[in-house]
């Protein structure tokens, strides 16, 4: 997850930070354009789930990384807080610690409702 960091904020971070700007400015006209620009980088998230994950599992957990990366480069252009993108990515590595700690231990029924709940592989 954080060797895609430096991915977004290199050298093509300004096109990912644009079109993100243009799908907030006027969402009805340029909401495909942001949404083009991120899923680019939805095969690299994917890949670096675990094999057992079933693809359900493996696509929500690459957007929700997704998300918070396309937060903290939103975050980054408007506060600079260095610091506090850190600290975010520590809570998120923790975060999918835990995603993937919780295969081993929780069985499918613990997920009610959930025909491929996130807390099974």
């Amino acid at each position: 997850m954080r060797a895609v960091w430096p991915i977004l904020v290199g050298a093509g971070a300004q096109v990912l930070e644009q079109a993100i700007g243009l799908s907030m400015y006027d969402a009805e006209r340029y909401a495909e354009l942001g949404r083009g620009a991120s899923k680019q980088y939805l095969p690299a998230l994917l890949s670096i789930c675990p094999d057992a994950w079933s693809e359900q599992r493996k696509l929500e957990v690459a957007e929700i990384i997704l998300a918070v990366l396309r937060g903290f480069l939103a975050d980054g252009q408007t506060s600079g807080d260095a610091a506090g993108i850190g600290a975010g990515f520590d809570a998120l590595a923790r975060a999918l610690d835990r995603e993937e700690a919780a295969a081993q231990w929780m069985p499918a029924a613990s997920a009610p409702g959930r025909k491929d709940s996130l807390r099974t592989a």
